[in-house]
């Protein structure tokens, strides 16, 4: 008999959905993995980690398993996003006058398709460190990092955050390579006043990527 999967209590929906549905099946992860046409050790794998998996195989493994997509996703979340604060490149501000509670603005612009299960939302540009790309007052569409399943390379646009003690700095940049090889952070601006920043960041001062920007929107003006 196929020993069953013992499902964490902390686990996210969809490694219950997964695990539950492999043990209703009877089936073993290595099997279940290969039905998928995954590597024989993903299913394992995949639920020890805290990582999110890819949405490619994510979908995979739910098709050949046939489980079914039971999230549940407003109408309104599919169709606006929420606008969760501003980017704004050297402004730094003290994290702990933060209000997370506020009420937040909404733009009418749909969830991206290629993230169904991640997390989105927007945020507000202000200042010209991406005016090559973004406007002061356009908003830019981001998923959640963790969220993408995705790994850092060069050419992708990222909401990070720069910390500095209690202070920090929402900005946006480019991922890219720098002169000696390390990834670095780039502005995107016709401004010389700002500078790339290392990814690593330095003495002092924390990056955290929080998001990838897949988008933008402008609000019409009559």
């Amino acid at each position: 008999m196929t020993k069953k999967i013992e499902i964490e209590s902390n686990w996210p929906k969809w490694k219950v959905d997964l695990a539950t549905r492999i043990n209703d099946l009877g089936l073993s992860m290595k099997s279940a993995s290969l039905q998928a046409k995954l590597n024989e050790t993903w299913v394992r794998d995949t639920l020890k980690r805290d990582k999110t998996p890819s949405v490619e195989n994510l979908a995979k493994i739910k098709a050949a398993l046939k489980i079914a997509d039971t999230s549940t996703v407003a109408p309104a979340d599919i169709t606006s996003l929420k606008v969760l604060g501003r980017a704004q490149a050297g402004a730094f501000m003290d994290v702990s006058v933060i209000d997370d509670d506020v009420e937040h603005e909404v733009i009418p612009v749909a969830r991206n398709p290629r993230f169904p299960h991640a997390e989105q939302y927007a945020l507000r540009v202000v200042g010209d460190s991406m005016n090559k790309h973004f406007d002061d007052g356009s908003y830019v569409t981001c998923v959640s990092w963790p969220d993408t399943g995705l790994q850092l390379r060069p050419g992708l646009c990222l909401h990070v955050e720069r910390y500095r003690g209690p202070l920090v700095e929402v900005t946006l940049k480019m991922l890219d390579l720098a002169e000696n090889g390390h990834l670095c952070l780039f502005p995107s601006s016709t401004n010389p006043v700002h500078k790339p920043i290392e990814l690593n960041g330095d003495e002092g001062t924390e990056i955290v990527v929080r998001g990838l920007v897949t988008g933008f929107w402008k609000p019409v003006e009559f």
